[in-house]
């Protein structure tokens, strides 16, 4: 169950986590509850703050790796909220329609049931999660925006069909979705700042149209252990969803594809 929790939180949240993260995580939680049934702990207060606060905390931390301290309170949130709701579901359920019937007349090898069910959940979640890797791990990326003093984060797509130019800096144009950018954009004169201009273009779904372009003072591109960083670089700004199923909200093109190591 904790593993259908975190696999749910992590498509909320947006982590983008591993599906062995997502496993190390839900280990956590069953090696917890193992250790509370094993040493028949009776401290009713000791047990809740160690499953509520401290367990709670440390299988979101170990899904949302790199985040700040807000993302993985929110995260915690969800947890919460998603273990609640399947709670709901499952008394729903049982109560409410046929499924206690089916549970104590029709299903007589109640463990065999229940082990059929979890098996072919998990094979299910792990084939899902093994068609995104196939589409998008190799080339999903963190992809950051430095702006003065701001940096914006977004998840990013090394995108080899990205390959728009602007014409007046003769620079790649990364292609961001243009939300993160309205506290930036609010005043005209951080407009000036960052050479906010208007190119033309012949993609994103569009035979020709107009984008929206300004440079940034840097950006910062890590994919896996590889790392690129590139000074005023372009950022092509659409109000377009660049991701139907919302993995990533950045075409970076791939000349700008990281090829330094971390460390």
């Amino acid at each position: 169950m904790d593993t259908i929790v975190l696999f749910i939180v992590n498509r909320i949240c947006k982590f983008y986590t591993s599906s062995i993260r997502i496993m190390v995580s839900a280990g956590v939680g069953a090696g917890w509850s193992l250790f509370v049934v094993v040493y028949r702990m009776q401290a009713r207060l000791l047990i809740d703050i160690g499953t509520y606060v401290v367990i709670s905390y440390v299988m979101i931390r170990i899904c949302a790796k790199g985040k700040r301290g807000k993302e993985v309170m929110q995260g915690i949130a969800a947890l919460y909220a998603v273990t609640a709701s399947l709670g709901g579901v499952m008394y729903v359920l049982y109560y409410e329609t046929a499924g206690w019937f089916i549970w104590y007349i029709v299903v007589r090898e109640k463990e065999m049931i229940v082990l059929a069910v979890s098996a072919v959940i998990i094979v299910i979640m792990l084939y899902r999660q093994l068609l995104w890797v196939r589409e998008y791990a190799s080339c999903m990326c963190q992809f950051c925006c430095v702006v003065g003093g701001e940096r914006i984060q977004i998840p990013g797509y090394i995108d080899s069909g990205n390959v728009l130019t602007d014409p007046y800096f003769e620079k790649p144009v990364s292609i961001v979705q243009k939300q993160y950018f309205e506290n930036v954009l609010k005043e005209n004169i951080q407009k000036e700042k960052l050479k906010y201009h208007i190119i033309p273009f012949h993609s994103l779904g569009c035979e020709q149209g107009m984008l929206e372009v300004i440079i940034v003072d840097a950006i910062h591109i890590q994919c896996g252990k590889h790392f690129k960083v590139i000074q005023g670089a372009c950022v092509g700004l659409t109000t377009q969803t660049l991701s139907s199923d919302g993995m990533y909200s950045a075409l970076i093109p791939a000349a700008y594809a990281p090829t330094k190591m971390v460390g």
